[in-house]
């Protein structure tokens, strides 16, 4: 079950492939903390991560590390996703943010449009980023799997006041409807994410269509 949480708070972090870089990631030498809480029918339960971007091989690098418990020590599973710069955009591929966002996938090739995503550096209250599709198949534990994503419509809100355990910041709020189709099994899922321009996500949430699956993660601390 915390597999699947982490797939769909991290499905939260990539989909925004058309929005603002501090939707993915913090920004360069920071270091975030985070909490980590799911709900669903097979039950609940918590984890904790860390992400921190850089530079290597001059590409810039999101590293994100999760671990078991709350003093952020015992380490289970480590990923990155990889992304270039150019002059007014950022430029993802989407295999490597799934690979990011299921490190148990492997052997992930792509099919089909959406080869690479490009998103601007800054995106403003009121505006709408269109969504798009990719088809990937690769394999988990062995067994071959595919896996549809359905990226929908990016809204950029205003600003607003929002509280977390590393304290009370002016965010901006970002929702989208996306769907996930893995192992012949669809899912709605609606993601909002609010977060500070200069330092990176604050707080994130991903629900299902229906309500039965609900994960949040929320910044604790941050260096």
């Amino acid at each position: 079950m915390k597999g699947t949480a982490v797939f769909l708070l991290f499905i939260a972090v990539a989909f925004p492939v058309s929005a603002q870089l501090e939707f993915l990631a913090p920004s360069t030498g920071k270091k975030l903390f985070y909490e980590v809480e799911y709900t669903s029918p097979m039950g609940n339960g918590e984890f904790y991560l860390t992400m921190i971007s850089g530079n290597k091989a001059g590409n810039m690098v999101c590293d994100i590390t999760f671990y078991a418990d709350s003093l952020f020590s015992e380490k289970y599973s480590v990923s990155s996703v990889t992304y270039r710069d150019s002059a007014d955009f950022y430029i993802v591929k989407a295999k490597d943010i799934v690979a990011f966002l299921m490190p148990g996938l492997s052997g992930l090739k792509q099919s089909g449009e959406g080869g690479e995503a490009t998103f601007p550096k800054n995106p403003a209250p009121s505006e709408r980023y269109g969504g798009t599709s990719v088809r990937l198949e690769g394999f988990m534990e062995n067994m071959p799997v595919a896996m549809d994503i359905l990226l929908g419509e990016t809204v950029v809100h205003s600003p607003g006041l929002v509280t977390v355990p590393a304290g009370t910041f002016e965010a901006m709020k970002v929702t989208n409807e996306s769907e996930v189709n893995l192992l012949s099994s669809p899912q709605k899922l609606y993601f909002t994410i609010w977060y500070e321009k200069g330092l990176g996500p604050l707080l994130y949430t991903v629900s299902s269509m229906e309500g039965l699956m609900r994960t949040e993660c929320r910044l604790v601390r941050f260096q």
